[in-house]
């Protein structure tokens, strides 16, 4: 016989941990928004009739797909497997790959450690050095305003937009809003 009262702290235990997990989710993104470097990156064309699909935008940057030979750091990788990808500003202020890590590396100067995960890799053989990777950073969508897709879409392929994002001591991005022409025009609100 259970006791009056324990299916109701049972509920309530459950609606407080609930909570609670939504509430740092929250708290964390609120934080990457608000404490992460800033970076800008430039965002590549896509096939246009896949671009938009209701009020987003598939985006896909220069560093979605990396030629291992061009960059320092490790080179042989798997599906899957996490990936840190040093990224430093050019003088167009966009920031570029300049190496590729299995573990993040110590933060130093002015470059960024962005996490992403490999989603495929063109390697000889397991465990031989690869050519290229193709790397997922969760920054690939972006909700844009209703009305504007027309404009982006046409600014995406003048090579005019970038995406403006924050990361993280531990490398987690964040699209932090659209650029255009270096200037932000969307921003992300903070929740």
């Amino acid at each position: 016989m259970t006791r009056p009262g324990t299916g109701m702290f049972a509920i309530l235990l459950v609606v407080v941990i609930q909570s609670a997990a939504l509430g740092w989710m929250v708290w964390e993104r609120m934080s990457l928004l608000r404490e992460g470097r800033p970076i800008l990156l430039d965002v590549e064309p896509i096939d246009p009739r896949d671009l938009f699909r209701g009020d987003y935008v598939i985006l896909a940057f220069p560093i979605s797909r990396l030629t291992l030979a061009d960059l320092e750091g490790d080179k042989a990788y798997t599906e899957n497997m996490p990936i840190f990808v040093g990224l430093q500003a050019a003088e167009n202020r966009t920031w570029n790959a300049f190496s590729v890590h299995k573990t993040k590396p110590t933060v130093s100067g002015e470059v960024v450690y962005l996490k992403g995960r490999v989603t495929s890799a063109d390697c000889p053989a397991v465990q031989e050095d690869c050519k290229t990777v193709d790397v997922h950073y969760g920054m690939e969508s972006y909700f844009v305003p209703e009305g504007e897709g027309r404009r982006l879409e046409s600014l995406r392929n003048e090579r005019r937009l970038q995406i403006a994002a924050r990361v993280a001591e531990n490398g987690e991005g964040a699209i932090a809003g659209i650029a255009i022409d270096g200037a932000i025009e969307f921003d992300t609100p903070l929740f």
